[in-house]
């Protein structure tokens, strides 16, 4: 199969049309050779964007003279909107659960309230990340979970001042710039703490691969309420079956913080074995969608999204105050999981 170039013509039509609501009419646009190398694409690719951008009516042909954005593409109310960029995860990202539409949901309500349209943005891989923002030509970027591996990206992009810059992390915090961070730590703690109060005493805890901290909060929790922490009761996601019956055995398990599928997983099981869903064992588990209703955490998404366009809108006015938020904490959602 040929490889695609699909995330490279996207990211050109992303800067056309960006192009339409700020560059001069009257200048030309560059030459398809440094289109090229600038997003570091092939020239046939940038030729066809080009191209089908004419037939879109959003840049003119001039012969012997280049390319050029055409002045009644765009409103003039729409030309004077800032373009917000929203960037999630690492720009490939599938919207495939509950926590991601909620966040979409949340941001395109807020949006609403400023004066500015969204461009949505892909891209076409790591490497190329950091010249895919730098280039867009975008007036500020909101970047909504920025994955471990790309937070150099954003430390750069800020400490360069290649444009306005507010991003989300929920695994590890950035060195510098504007952003919320929402500590696995806590949602550890808040989960455990959850069940203790609810008269839980043997908490099982599914580990989160690359998300220690939320194993310190399950812990801290545990010691503050006098409870002495069970190794035994930290276990992998993979968790074998007869591992599982065991724990369950030996332990007298009464609530179990899990994630996602390995809630299903341990609900499953304790209906097989007759333990009763919430009145013997009691269920605590993450944001994403099931055929049933968990007690789960959600992350505060309307908050999140606030706070970080009004950083942003503030840091395009040029009234930038630094915004370095961990105080947040995850919202419980009560469902048929827990008493």
């Amino acid at each position: 199969m040929a490889p695609s170039n699909i995330h490279e013509y996207i990211k050109l039509r992303q800067h056309f049309i960006n192009l339409t609501l700020h560059a001069d009419p009257e200048c030309p646009l560059p030459s398809e050779r440094t289109l090229a190398e600038t997003f570091g694409v092939a020239r046939k690719t940038v030729r066809r964007a080009l191209e089908d951008m004419v037939a879109g009516n959003y840049l003119i042909k001039r012969p012997r003279r280049g390319y050029f954005v055409n002045p009644l593409s765009m409103r003039e109310d729409e030309r004077r909107q800032k373009i917000v960029g929203l960037l999630f995860r690492n720009g490939m990202h599938a919207l495939y659960n509950r926590e991601d539409a909620c966040f979409m949901e949340a941001f395109f309500r807020e949006i609403r309230r400023y004066d500015a349209c969204v461009q949505l943005i892909m891209t076409s891989g790591t490497e190329m990340i950091y010249s895919d923002i730098a280039n867009s030509g975008l007036d500020g970027l909101v970047w909504l979970g920025v994955p471990p591996g790309h937070t150099a990206v954003f430390e750069r992009i800020h400490r360069e001042g290649a444009l306005p810059i507010v991003g989300f992390f929920d695994s590890v915090p950035p060195a510098c710039g504007n952003y919320i961070y929402m500590d696995p730590f806590t949602e550890g703690y808040q989960k455990t703490k959850f069940l203790l109060d609810r008269g839980c005493r043997s908490i099982l805890f599914v580990k989160c691969p690359r998300l220690e901290r939320s194993h310190d909060g399950y812990f801290a929790a545990l010691k503050e309420a006098g409870s002495a922490p069970n190794p035994e009761l930290l276990v992998d996601e993979e968790l074998p079956s007869e591992q599982l019956e065991a724990l369950f055995r030996e332990h007298a398990v009464d609530g179990a913080v899990v994630r996602f599928h390995q809630a299903d997983r341990v609900r499953e099981f304790a209906v097989s074995r007759g333990i009763r869903i919430p009145e013997d064992l009691q269920l605590i588990t993450g944001c994403t969608c099931y055929d049933w209703e968990p007690t789960m955490t959600e992350k505060p998404f309307a908050a999140i999204v606030s706070r970080l366009l009004n950083q942003l809108w503030n840091e395009m006015q040029h009234q930038d105050s630094p915004l370095q938020d961990s105080s947040l904490q995850w919202n419980i959602k009560a469902g048929n999981s827990t008493r």
